[in-house]
């Protein structure tokens, strides 16, 4: 069976507390489709033309003039902030409450079942190898779940949203915006395939090192018995060398990464900018539509930079679901 299909199998049983993180995800995509619009009620109604429009008029007061619809659109603006902000809250709490859970339940079960595997295992496992199971591959599903999956969902679906609303802006600009969406693309499939060896290497190097660390703890009395201190420095030094580089290369790797994500979503805002900024000098475009625009295509390319970067904490986390599987494959005494 696939690692990802069998990671999700592990994963049913929270099933309610994911359905809560989603519907707050939801409602956070809600209040920032809501977000622009009051600096575009104040830069081309409040002062510009001085008309209603029409998604303030239940606002009381609205109708008043110019001042009262300057200080509605500014109500209206502050109502939304501490709404998203309080819903941000709420995600918050409960996202490190699910992947906190999540984490402990691995962690019994794997502890529980390396309990149950036979003296033989033991035996020929270094306990820093079992000691990195428990301590690090076990928040594979956490990270899987809350760090990729779901991040990366709930990415593609305001990419969709604020792409819609875009294009009912204005359809030249949401165009443009897609300039660089092929390139995104390329890179990202290229990039992984460099990435997922590089976290797989990672993870057997650390917990290579973490295993010569117990090693030499456990056998402390007779490594100073017979002065092999600087026999065992040199041992650890290796293994901790060894990972450093894996680990460096990686990192370098996920940072070139980002950053041509990130100049390639420079450059498609800066096409949006020039295009918008000649279609309100030729009388096509209001600024506030353009400062709208703006602000949505900051939340086009900031999922399509949210995707870009779950890359590596997918690959990271697989690596560590499979070290897990192949832990739990293995069977306990009867």
């Amino acid at each position: 069976m696939n690692v990802f299909v069998w990671s999700l199998k592990q994963t049913r049983a929270y099933g309610s507390s994911l359905a809560v993180l989603a519907s707050l995800s939801i409602a956070e995509v809600a209040f920032r489709v809501l977000l622009p619009w009051p600096m575009k009620a104040v830069v081309d109604n409040a002062l510009g033309d001085g008309i209603v429009p029409g998604w303030l008029a239940w606002m009381p007061g609205a109708a008043g003039g110019r001042e009262r619809l300057l200080f509605a659109a500014v109500l209206f603006g502050l109502l939304v902030q501490v709404a998203h902000q309080a819903v941000l809250m709420l995600h918050s709490r409960r996202y490190s409450r699910t992947g906190l859970l999540i984490t402990r339940d691995v962690r019994q079960r794997l502890f529980l079942h390396l309990q149950g595997l036979n003296l033989r295992h033991h035996s020929k496992t270094p306990i820093g190898d079992s000691v990195y199971h428990l301590e690090s591959d076990t928040v594979c599903f956490e990270k899987l779940l809350l760090g990729g999956i779901m991040p990366l969902v709930f990415s593609a679906l305001t990419l969709i949203v604020m792409f819609g609303v875009l294009m009912s802006v204005n359809l030249s600009l949401a165009l443009v915006s897609l300039a660089v969406v092929p390139f995104l693309f390329v890179w990202i499939r290229w990039s992984a395939k460099l990435i997922r060896p590089g976290a797989e290497r990672t993870r057997v190097l650390e917990s290579r090192m973490t295993a010569r660390l117990h090693e030499s703890f456990a056998a402390i009395r007779l490594i100073k018995s017979f002065g092999r201190e600087p026999y065992e420095g040199q041992r650890f030094s290796g293994a901790a060398t060894e990972a450093m580089k894996a680990r460096v290369v990686l990192s370098a790797r996920q940072a070139l990464f980002s950053t041509v994500v990130g100049t390639l979503t420079v450059v498609g805002t800066s096409l949006v900018v020039l295009v918008g900024g000649l279609l309100v000098l030729r009388g096509r475009l209001s600024v506030g539509d353009l400062l709208v625009a703006l602000a949505y295509l900051g939340f086009v390319y900031g999922p399509l930079s949210g995707i870009a970067n779950t890359s590596g904490t997918l690959h990271e986390a697989l690596a560590s679901a499979r070290r897990v599987r192949e832990v739990l494959a293995l069977t306990p005494e009867a």
